[in-house]
């Protein structure tokens, strides 16, 4: 080879080596875990890559599908060294993989980010409970929801009975529910239901959403005691039992799971044979996308029982404690919080943002065309609580679930009950299995 081809080589070697180290992007990715059914994974899959195109960061992001039982597939990957940079975990997770050691401290990343500090003080303040596990910081929320009543208009005027609104009680739900309750043909089987009913499950804001109304409590204040068995907390449990076995004015379990009428408030509500359901924003996809409804349908406050008290649950983005990328990992925490990925889930979900400037903006409230009950949603937001997790508590209240069946049954008493639950809790907490 001639000094000039040599030369020609080595020059143009320098040349594109020198503009391969200028490239912005790497062969890295960072890795992106969210919900892999098609509706959630359209949703993720659009904000990665609104993310990378828009803000071309030096580490694009990835989406990493986690079918099947999410949790398990989540914590398969952590124990197996393979664990996605960013997760999307609900409020009951934090904790849990906090406590394994899972999750990255978020805390300095929080409290020194000036353009985040700013997102948090226009974000309601209750979204920021469960993000914690000994006092440090471990996820963002990305969105939030509150719960609401949805009633089917068209059988309300049938009755001559007036809409629900802010004035309403647990009496007036209960009234309402009654008269709303038919049993045309006299075979003592309802055709149709007053209620939709609440499931008997402590995981969720079912049980907890009654006994908080009704100035109850799952824990004490530093969650280190059960206080499921105090009388707030039994009385509303049994009111609870009653709207189906004692009133009937609900459909019993046998009648959810065997019969035409269905398991969930949206099954529920869209057959039009139940008046009134509870339920989150959510449940305006489905009746706003339904082509043949046959009914009105509007959206009040929840009844108010002691005390008027809502339930909010913000759904969070955590960072693994074993990716080489925190600070790029944080970046997308940020985007998704930003005014740019919360216009996203406006546009793309049906939970409520937790910016309240665009919560209150028009882009929110005229989503579905309802912008009425989707005030109402935000404005119950404004005297909702989170609802109390700790870490290991999640196998209590699944044993918690099927004891509250036997009461359900009529082979213990609700207090019988209440007292076996808190029992329980106080094993796991001296043995150290649950940890507040």
């Amino acid at each position: 080879m001639s000094k000039i081809i040599k030369c020609l080589f080595v020059s143009t070697f320098i040349l594109v080596s020198f503009l391969g180290c200028g490239r912005k992007h790497s062969k890295e990715e960072i890795t992106f875990a969210f919900w892999s059914d098609n509706f959630n994974r359209r949703f993720a899959e659009r904000c990665v890559e609104y993310y990378n195109t828009n803000r071309n960061p030096r580490i694009p992001v990835r989406f990493f599908p986690a079918e099947g039982n999410y949790t398990a597939k989540l914590l398969t990957a952590i124990a197996g060294d393979s664990s996605p940079d960013i997760m999307l975990l609900m409020p009951e997770d934090i904790a849990d993989f906090a406590s394994r050691g899972a999750l990255y401290d978020l805390t300095s990343f929080i409290e020194i980010d000036p353009e985040f500090i700013k997102y948090k003080s226009d974000s309601w303040k209750e979204v920021w409970d469960n993000n914690k596990f000994n006092g440090r910081d471990y996820g963002i929320p990305i969105w939030t929801n509150s719960i609401s009543i949805f009633y089917n208009k068209t059988l309300f005027d049938k009755e001559g009975i007036s809409y629900p609104d802010e004035t309403w009680d647990w009496d007036m739900l209960l009234q309402s529910a009654k008269r709303l309750t038919k049993d045309a043909d006299g075979d003592g089987r309802n055709e149709q239901f007053g209620f939709g009913g609440v499931p008997l499950d402590m995981r969720g804001w079912h049980l907890y959403l009654y006994i908080r109304q009704n100035r109850g409590a799952f824990f004490n204040e530093d969650r280190t005691k059960s206080l499921i068995n105090m009388p707030e907390a039994v009385e509303a449990i049994q009111w609870v039992v009653d709207l189906s076995k004692k009133h009937h004015i609900a459909p019993t379990k046998t009648e959810m799971t065997t019969g035409e009428f269905g398991w969930g408030g949206e099954t529920l509500l869209l057959t039009g044979r139940v008046a009134m359901i509870w339920g989150g924003r959510w449940m305006m996809l489905p009746l706003s996308d339904a082509k043949d409804l046959k009914f009105e349908w509007g959206v009040s406050p929840f009844p108010s029982g002691k005390q008027r008290v809502t339930v909010s649950a913000a759904v969070y983005l955590a960072i693994s404690a074993k990716t080489k990328h925190p600070q790029e990992c944080w970046e997308f925490l940020r985007f998704m919080m930003g005014e740019e990925g919360q216009k996203l889930v406006i546009s793309d979900r049906c939970e409520i943002p937790v910016l309240k400037s665009l919560a209150y903006s028009q882009e929110y409230l005229n989503r579905f065309s309802r912008p009425r009950e989707n005030e109402i949603f935000i404005q119950e937001l404004e005297h909702a609580e989170s609802y109390p997790y700790v870490a290991g508590q999640m196998s209590w209240m699944d044993e918690a679930r099927q004891v509250l069946e036997m009461a359900y049954l009529g082979k213990i008493s609700v207090k019988e009950a209440c007292d076996e639950i808190a029992r329980k809790h106080e094993i796991l907490l001296g043995s150290g299995e649950i940890k507040p």
